[in-house]
C-alpha cells in the first residue's frame, strides 16, 4: 500500500522475536503502491480462511477435503489413509463428530 516498515523483528541472545506493531517504524515510501486498502482487506480475509483449513488439504493431499459432509449429523467428514495387503493403499472419509451428551455419530465412514 506504499508504506515501508522498519524494525519488525529484533534479536536477543540469538532468539528472534517480533516487535509489537506500535513500536515499528512505518513511513510512506516513494515507490509505486502495489495494492489498495480494499485489495489488502480481501487478501487478509483469504489468508485467515487458509489458516482455518487443515494443512494437508492446503497441500492438496486430499482433494475432497471440506466438501464431504456426514449424511446423519451434517458435520464435515475427515480423511484417513489406510493400507492392507489385498487392496493396497485406500482412503476413507470418517465422521468424528461427538454430540454434547458424549455420544458419537453413528456414521463411521465411507
Amino acid at each position: 500500500m506504499g508504506y515501508i516498515t522498519y524494525g519488525k523483528t529484533r534479536s536477543k541472545r540469538g532468539q528472534v522475536e517480533l516487535v509489537p506493531e506500535e513500536e515499528r517504524i512505518k513511513v510512506m515510501g516513494t515507490h509505486e503502491k502495489l495494492k489498495t486498502p480494499v485489495e489488502h482487506e480481501v487478501i487478509m480475509e483469504r489468508l485467515l480462511k487458509n489458516r482455518m483449513l487443515n494443512p494437508n488439504s492446503r497441500r492438496n493431499i486430499f482433494p475432497l477435503s471440506g466438501l464431504l459432509y456426514c449424511e446423519k449429523c451434517g458435520f464435515r467428514m475427515r480423511f484417513r489413509v489406510g493400507e492392507n495387503k489385498k487392496q493396497g493403499q485406500h482412503w476413507s472419509a470418517l465422521c468424528y463428530h461427538q454430540y454434547k451428551d458424549g455420544s458419537k455419530c453413528e456414521q463411521r465412514g465411507k
